[in-house]
């Protein structure tokens, strides 16, 4: 399997809101809308690529910061860094982060260290750290969350080249299958039920509670309500406001401002091969674009491109180089290895027509409506791709590389890739905001969210530590203050 993409299978059709009019999507043909999102125990978790940065402060503050343009749907959080900050800590140690303090650590200041220390270096890691340091930029290993040395009774990485989109074939790689959730069973608090989907979810004053079909892939699933004194619904962007305005809940910003991070890949040709097929992947990035003169709007991460395998460069080798015939597995053979670049991840300005709703034309198993998905860019997004592609460029060049390019066609994620985020953004006023800042729906008494849908903007680097972190914040709350 080459394509990192793991949807939930048939019978969950999707409908993309163009402006040529409705798309249906299923995920049976077209997965890729799914993104890393896999529908498996530990979700996403089991097959990224494991970067787990912080969220500079910033990043809490977009709105402070930089104003909001015009047709955009900026705001800051409820929550900055200094409250985030033990939570983080927190993050790292029950996942198990590798990562080194240094250039990419200055601007979070940290109440502890990484449990582990960074993985090794590689000759891409080599080669951009003397580009950067010619430049006079700052760079660092990537925070991973794998094991670079043995850690919780699990081994240390073998550094094989397929992290994205698989799961670790040495249980290295660390996510809430192999962490958190083992630890909550461990308990003897917790029930986990496997193969379930819950289908409805009910808010009331004296009692909430789902109506879940048990036994959900198999021939004869079963419908069964369950009472609670409070639903926690931590479904992803996509899948939480779906359930939730299928369930009658919500208000009018549930299910708007769905954003992710934009994307841009730089391409060129190195005269040694620097990605001999050595993972995880990712090895090398510079913060020295995020939140700075050079990229407008907040900027973004750049980092190394991870090895590209034979079938995922087929369709785009250099210049010049035929896409078929005896040239073309001439350059698989003796030119693929020395293609090299640099991949740019940054902010997604949000806006309010950006939406997941429910369709009135496609019908999951259960009959439920499907997520109808509105996609629109905000001019900023794309001056922060065309900054990040810059910047990228100037940093391949400084390592040497020849016919430096830009990638066409990557710079935009789908209608909701895997960092999607924003649908039940949380704040103080339902005005603007469809949770509370601490994730109660607005208009419910006894539901709560908790996972990227709160986030009002995505950050300048990867989600998942920070979603982790703010769960934590999250369930501290809920415990020390439910029913308050």
């Amino acid at each position: 399997m080459y394509s990192p993409t793991v949807g939930p299978g048939p019978g969950y059709p999707r409908e993309l809101d163009t402006a040529a009019g409705p798309i249906e999507v299923d995920a049976a043909t077209d997965a890729g809308l799914y993104g890393l999102n896999a529908d498996v125990l530990g979700g996403g978790t089991r097959v990224w690529q494991g970067m787990a940065w912080r969220f500079l402060p910033e990043d809490f503050r977009m709105r402070q910061v930089y104003g909001n343009p015009e047709g955009a749907s900026l705001a800051d959080w409820p929550v900055d860094y200094a409250e985030l900050e033990p939570y983080y800590t927190r993050a790292e140690a029950e996942l198990g982060v590798s990562g080194a303090e240094g250039s990419l650590t200055a601007r979070t200041p940290r109440s502890g260290g990484y449990p582990m220390p960074a993985m090794g270096s590689e000759p891409a890691r080599e080669l951009l750290a003397r580009a950067a340091e010619g430049l006079g930029w700052g760079w660092g290993p990537i925070p991973l969350a794998l094991n670079s040395v043995p850690h919780a009774g699990r081994p240390a990485c073998v550094r094989c080249a397929q992290c994205v989109g698989h799961a670790c074939p040495v249980d290295a790689k660390n996510g809430a299958h192999n962490t958190v959730i083992p630890l909550a069973l461990a308990t003897g608090r917790c029930d986990l039920l496997q193969d379930a989907e819950v289908i409805e979810v009910r808010d009331g004053h004296g009692a909430a509670g789902v109506t879940v079909m048990v036994g959900a892939s198999g021939p004869a699933p079963v419908a069964l309500d369950v009472a609670a004194d409070v639903v926690v619904v931590s479904a992803g962007a996509v899948e939480t406001p779906r359930l939730l305005l299928a369930s009658g809940l919500g208000n009018d910003q549930l299910g708007r401002h769905l954003h992710d991070h934009r994307f841009v890949s730089i391409l060129g040709t190195v005269d040694e091969p620097v990605k001999p097929y050595v993972g995880p992947g990712h090895s090398i990035a510079t913060l020295d674009h995020v939140h700075a003169a050079t990229v407008p709007w907040g900027g973004g991460v750049l980092v190394d491109l991870m090895s590209l395998l034979p079938l995922t460069s087929a369709g785009s080798p250099a210049p010049g180089v035929p896409e078929w015939g005896a040239a073309h597995k001439e350059w698989m053979r003796t030119g693929r290895a020395h293609v090299f670049g640099v991949f740019g991840m940054g902010q997604e300005i949000p806006v309010a027509t950006s939406r997941v709703g429910l369709s009135p034309r496609v019908r999951d198993r259960w009959g439920r409506p499907g997520a109808t998905l509105r996609k629109d860019v905000h001019p900023a997004s794309l001056e922060i791709d065309d900054g990040m592609a810059r910047e990228g460029a100037t940093w391949l060049s400084a390592a040497g590389a020849a016919g430096v390019r830009r990638l066409v066609g990557t710079a935009t994620a789908s209608a909701a890739g895997e960092h999607s985020c924003g649908t039940a953004r949380m704040g103080t006023s339902p005005q603007t905001s469809a949770t509370d800042p601490y994730g109660r729906l607005h208009g419910a008494r006894r539901v709560v969210v908790c996972d990227s849908s709160l986030h009002p903007t995505n950050g300048s680097v990867n989600p998942t530590l920070t979603i982790m972190a703010n769960a934590f914040r999250v369930a501290e709350h809920l415990v020390a203050h439910w029913p308050g």
